[in-house]
């Protein structure tokens, strides 16, 4: 994906913020010089655990060491190694970008800092702004193979679905930085132009993206955290109840549907993936402070399944879980990007049964978001399913 930077902030007192920054900077720059030139210093009076044997060797500051990149190459090996108070210095140091800025030291690759400090992950821009549609063959192969996939399960007598999660640069786009709102490129996204070829070729699809647009926008329960790039706990949860009750209707069966037990409204300390950006931003003091929701949920009641096969991304997490704790199948197996992990475990991929796993499970979910989308790592699970079932025997 192509990388763009963002622009820089155009408050008329951005050069004095700057010089701020360097005027603190700079003796924390020269302690850490003399750090790495030196020897393995004392902090607080305790000596640093690292072996010396870990600390590259010293080499002097010259015009051939610089050219040829060893000087450079060795000062940061021995400050990595030396220095114990690295990491509060790089935290204070992002502290100021930020404070002072409004910008995150990894403005280019992840996080970018929208109006009133809305976080965002550069990947999901660059699909809102600079998009790089695939082309129409592209598409039409990827829905021919869900088609394949389909019509393969429902002959095995099994259930089928394939569910689209939201982007949050879509939902909030209110409060994206102007630079990637004037220079979005027209024409239609790749999940625009996918979506009546999905209706089309008769897909089984459920679309949580369109859901999650359509829900209420509550001040107290966005969607989008605002240091989060993955949904609230509470749209998840909508969306899980609505793929059951899809399941349902599709298949005529009778899978409990999760229930709701209580919904928890929250204003500050925010954590794990309601705040995985703002924890990402490295600093003293992460904005972790704004509403966001804890979901409790209940089993419900009807048949429940025996076992469900789910292939996705991060943003099935909470899905996944939603089915185990609403007890709607027995075992759910979640392949995360299909080979990486599996049920939050690294695994080898060699290792499936597809006999067992994949064409012995009641129901297959495959799920894609709507930035990514058609996703390497479901296009080679299409074409290894269509591969492996060659030789597995019918049932």
């Amino acid at each position: 994906m192509e990388h763009h930077e963002a622009p820089a902030p155009t408050e008329s007192r951005t050069g004095f913020k700057i010089t701020v920054i360097g005027i603190l900077l700079i003796p924390m720059m020269l302690w850490v010089a003399f750090l790495a030139m030196g020897e393995p210093p004392l902090l607080n009076g305790i000596s640093r655990l690292r072996s010396k044997e870990a600390v590259p060797a010293f080499v002097a500051p010259g015009v051939q060491t610089w050219i040829d990149g060893k000087f450079q190459h060795a000062f940061a090996g021995r400050f990595n190694a030396l220095f114990g108070f690295r990491a509060p210095l790089v935290r204070v140091s992002n502290q100021l970008y930020y404070s002072l800025l409004e910008r995150s030291f990894i403005d280019s690759s992840s996080v970018i800092i929208g109006k009133d400090r809305e976080l965002y992950q550069a990947q999901y821009l660059f699909d809102y702004t600079f998009n790089r549609p695939a082309d129409s063959v592209q598409l039409q192969e990827f829905t021919d193979l869900l088609h394949r996939v389909q019509e393969a399960q429902e002959a095995r007598g099994k259930m089928f679905l394939y569910v689209t999660t939201p982007s949050k640069a879509i939902w909030r786009e209110d409060k994206l930085p102007d630079y990637y709102r004037k220079n979005r490129q027209p024409g239609l996204r790749n999940y625009e132009t996918l979506a009546p070829l999905l209706t089309a070729a008769g897909i089984h699809h459920l679309d949580a993206a369109a859901l999650t647009q359509a829900a209420p926008r509550e001040v107290r329960d966005p969607a989008f955290p605002k240091g989060g790039i993955h949904w609230s706990e509470t749209r998840a949860f909508e969306a899980a109840v609505a793929i059951v009750e899809k399941l349902n209707i599709l298949y005529g069966c009778k899978l409990p549907v999760p229930l709701l037990k209580s919904v928890e409204f929250r204003e500050r300390d925010a954590e794990q993936v309601d705040a995985d950006l703002a924890r990402m931003l490295f600093v003293v003091n992460p904005p972790v402070h704004y509403p966001h929701t804890r979901v409790t949920v209940a089993p419900g009641v009807g048949e429940e399944g025996r076992l469900l096969a789910w292939i996705g991304c991060s943003f099935s997490e909470p899905l996944v879980d939603y089915f185990r704790r609403g007890r709607v199948f027995t075992k759910v197996d979640y392949f995360f990007y299909y080979t990486l992990e599996r049920n939050r475990q690294i695994f080898d991929p060699n290792t499936i049964n597809w006999e067992e796993d994949i064409f012995g499970a009641d129901a297959l979910i495959l799920e894609n978001n709507e930035s990514t989308l058609p996703s390497d790592h479901l296009m080679r699970f299409l074409n290894d399913y269509l591969a492996r079932l060659e030789t597995i025997p019918s049932t």
